[in-house]
């Protein structure tokens, strides 16, 4: 008999393809702590007119399973968790997992790899150091084979160590892009429809020097406002006016990534995904690892808080449906985790490149001391006579809500407070990973209460319930980024 310890637990996630099923895989998790985790049981004793004067034994009646994640909000776990918070599939360029790398120099990939010249790719995962980063694809891929125009060490890819190939954006050719005199992105050649860019997400104009339009103004963050023609993007909530650039010289770079957004359940990207939860108890199996599962697990609620001086940390609840073990035996799809690649921590001091609340085009935040995004999706456990546990789950609404503490630097606050005007949220972070960005299109503004905390500047506490927006018809767009370059 052994007495696991906490600090050598180990948690990991599998995604289920239906409930029920096990995972054919699974994923590290790089918690900071193992909250809730396991059964909670419920037993009714007998408690009858009797002599005796005392209860008699009862009988089990109900079994709870939770299991609850709480760590840093490092891309790899938002990236792995946002799908079952939203309940929406991720959409855009598929995230390509190659088997080896050549000296040709190409990626090897079991499909998908018809990838356009120009194409801007972020590798991670591979053991050479120098076979991961930014690169620009090369005219000829195909299906299997990505062409890449830098130099690649031959290298052998292992499914444990997650190589993913991204797209991360597209470089244009020398003068093709431009700004034009309504401030919105332009190409002479370029077919921009065939980017795969849709209303609503988030894009990053400019790189580097060479890679950026002359005019300082016409670098950033913008949201497509309508779906991308031909030759034109249509931009807004830029980061700041731009100014008409024809791009002489500068072979532009525009990077992008993946999106979602809260979707109708009548939708082809609408989701209700399931995990199994793994828990590894070190030495309770006479002396050896032991395994527990909280199985067809939900995301009930999912939070990520970003505070000053501190990094963003997230949360999650899944609410699931039984508890298997604690066993010797592992499940399959857990023999080998993917190792996480993704781990930097984001910074609220300096990977905040934007947080606001607006009503129109006017701020009601100037500095922001923290902001706390929650998706709620009211996740029930259905229970049935003859099940221990819960014989289904199933989902609500999915619900958005913002919290927000800032510094108290508007008189327009009382004014959408007291008016219930509609007001939009946003919070990108950036980190050398890449980005994310939560765009809230359409809300109400609640809250409003002041802080006055001694020798420091007033506070006012603000509460963003998101609703619908009709333009988007969503009330949150979430758009990933494999690549951000410095603001």
């Amino acid at each position: 008999m052994g007495i696991p310890q906490s600090n050598r637990a180990i948690q990991n996630l599998g995604i289920q393809s239906a409930a029920g099923t096990d995972p054919t895989a699974s994923y590290q998790l790089g918690v900071d702590t193992i909250g809730d985790f396991g059964p909670e049981v419920t037993r009714v004793a007998r408690d009858p007119l009797s002599v005796y004067n005392q209860p008699e034994a009862g009988s089990v009646v109900d079994l709870m399973a939770t299991a609850t994640l709480a760590g840093d909000a490092i891309l790899d776990h938002l990236e792995l968790l946002l799908p079952a918070a939203v309940r929406c599939a991720w959409s855009g360029p598929a995230q390509l997992v190659p088997t080896e790398a050549t000296a040709a120099p190409k990626f090897v990939v079991p499909a998908g790899g018809a990838l356009a010249a120009g194409t801007l790719i972020r590798v991670r995962g591979c053991a050479i150091a120098a076979n991961n980063g930014i690169k620009v694809v090369d005219a000829g891929s195909d299906a299997t084979n990505i062409l890449i125009t830098s130099a690649l060490t031959a290298e052998t890819f292992t499914a444990a160590q997650g190589v993913t190939v991204e797209v991360c954006g597209f470089r244009f050719d020398t003068a093709d892009a431009e700004i034009d005199a309504s401030g919105h992105f332009k190409t002479t050649t370029k077919d921009l429809t065939t980017l795969g860019l849709v209303a609503g997400q988030k894009v990053w104009i400019g790189g580097a020097t060479a890679n950026s339009f002359a005019t300082a103004a016409d670098r950033g963050e913008a949201r497509i406002a309508i779906a991308p023609t031909t030759h034109l993007i249509t931009l807004e909530n830029r980061t700041a006016a731009y100014t008409a650039d024809n791009g002489s010289g500068k072979a532009i770079d525009l990077y992008f990534g993946r999106t979602m957004r809260v979707v109708p359940t009548t939708s082809a990207d609408y989701l209700e995904r399931f995990h199994t939860t793994e828990v590894t108890h070190s030495t309770l199996n006479a002396g050896s690892a032991a395994y527990e599962y909280v199985t067809d697990g939900a995301v009930d609620t999912f939070d990520v808080t970003v505070n000053k001086v501190s990094k963003a940390t997230f949360g999650a609840k899944l609410v699931g449906a039984t508890v298997v073990g604690p066993t010797g035996s592992r499940k399959s799809g857990f023999s080998a985790p993917i190792r996480q690649n993704k781990t930097a921590a984001i910074s609220g001091s300096t990977d905040v490149i934007r947080g606001r609340i607006r009503s129109g085009s006017t701020s009601l935040t100037g500095y922001v001391g923290s902001f706390t995004l929650s998706i709620g999706n009211s996740v029930t456990r259905n229970t049935a006579l003859g099940t221990l546990g819960a014989a289904a789950i199933t989902f609500g609404k999915v619900v958005v809500k913002l919290k927000a503490d800032a510094f108290f630097s508007s008189m327009d606050t009382n004014t959408a407070l007291l008016g219930n005007d509609s007001v939009t949220a946003e919070l990108t972070l950036r980190n050398d990973d890449g980005g994310i960005a939560f765009d809230i299109t359409d809300a109400r503004l609640g809250g409003g209460k002041r802080s006055y905390p001694t020798n420091e500047v007033v506070h006012i506490d603000l509460a963003v319930d998101a609703n619908r927006d009709p333009v988007f018809n969503t009330s949150l767009i979430v758009s990933l980024f494999p690549y951000l370059p410095d603001a």
